[in-house]
């Protein structure tokens, strides 16, 4: 695992997961400069994890904006990222190929992949996270994990009948 402020949001992340239920998979080796870095394909996220199956549930394929919502119930990725870290893949993609500067091109290429991966898994109906806790909280309300009050405050569970 990464060390730093990029591991300490992982551990909330990873709680945030666990409060329903959820089975991860620690895929993140941290980032070496020297020849090798992660020996990981590019782009795969930090975590890949699977949500608890619902009682009765059927596999079923919603459609929106003219993409699936889900085909697989209960598998997820997230890339997890600081604040700045976000901020900072969010810069590097708006960079045009031919405009990378020669010490940006790790950084760029790396946010390249994962943006790759996480298109692959948008239009395959696969659920996919960048960022923090806020980030798998979004997540969880998009699977029918979690819900939002009146103030939009997102509760993890289900909403209980009144």
């Amino acid at each position: 695992m990464p060390r730093g402020p990029e591991a300490e949001i992982q551990k909330q992340v990873k709680n945030v997961y666990a409060v329903v239920g959820a089975c991860l998979y620690d895929l993140s080796q941290g980032y070496r400069k020297e020849r090798g870095g992660t020996r990981q394909t590019p782009g795969i996220p930090d975590l890949w994890g699977f949500l608890p199956p619902p009682a009765g549930v059927s596999v079923t394929v919603e459609w929106e904006n003219g993409k699936p919502t889900m085909i697989l119930p209960g598998l997820f990725w997230h890339e997890v990222k600081t604040t700045k870290g976000l901020a900072d893949h969010h810069r590097l993609l708006a960079i045009p190929p031919a405009k990378v500067k020669p010490y940006q091109a790790d950084d760029w290429n790396r946010a390249v992949a994962q943006a790759r991966f996480r298109i692959l898994c948008e239009v395959r109906g696969i659920p996919y996270a960048i960022g923090g806790v806020e980030e798998a909280k979004e997540l969880l309300l998009k699977v029918g994990l979690a819900y939002k009050d009146d103030r939009g405050t997102i509760f993890l569970g289900k909403r209980r009948a009144a």
